[in-house]
């Protein structure tokens, strides 16, 4: 099992990547918003409840596919320190209790490009951040650009590219 793990900012393109590249794989996409709708229908984001039960949504979904072999993507917007706990409980989770293997693949763009995109309608379709006000705060509240501390990680800065562009990066490095 290969679990695809696409994190950066909001609207560096992390879905738009992640439906490429399950058209191109076959892998499974579960998208990060999903089970975030999941728990928002019963929680008010924000509580200790909300953020307890979406991680675990989130850990038992990893786990049951590395658990059956079903290679996945998910995307993410990684804000350490607060994240970090999740991370190690997802890795623990497919590549130790599993076998399964992880990819993080961190996109980026500069902010100029961030803002732009921010605004683009398909947001609004998952209730996604999107205002240049929503973006700037969210920057400003968390340093978004930081690497995972763990190896397989590929980056890639999406200004200026196409998803062509971005998806022939991802098959040199990861030949998928």
């Amino acid at each position: 099992m290969k679990l695809l793990f696409i994190y950066g900012p909001p609207a560096v393109g992390k879905l738009t990547i992640a439906r490429e590249l399950e058209k191109r794989t076959g892998y499974k996409l579960f998208h990060n918003h999903v089970s975030a709708y999941f728990v928002k229908s019963v929680f008010e984001y924000g509580c200790e409840s909300y953020f307890d039960l979406l991680q675990k949504i989130r850990l038992d979904m990893f786990g049951a596919a590395a658990q059956h072999d079903v290679s996945l993507i998910t995307t993410f917007v990684y804000a350490p320190p607060d994240d970090d706990e999740f991370l190690a409980n997802m890795v623990e989770a497919v590549e130790e209790w599993y076998g399964g293997e992880i990819i993080f693949i961190q996109l980026d763009a500069d902010v100029n490009t961030l803002r732009r995109r921010v605004v683009e309608d398909s947001r609004k379709e998952f209730q996604k951040i999107h205002t240049v006000e929503g973006l700037n705060e969210c920057l400003e509240r968390w340093e978004l650009g930081v690497t995972v501390p763990y190896d397989n990680v590929l980056k890639i800065d999406t200004t200026g590219l196409s998803v062509d562009e971005v998806m022939e990066q991802i098959n040199q490095q990861l030949s998928l």
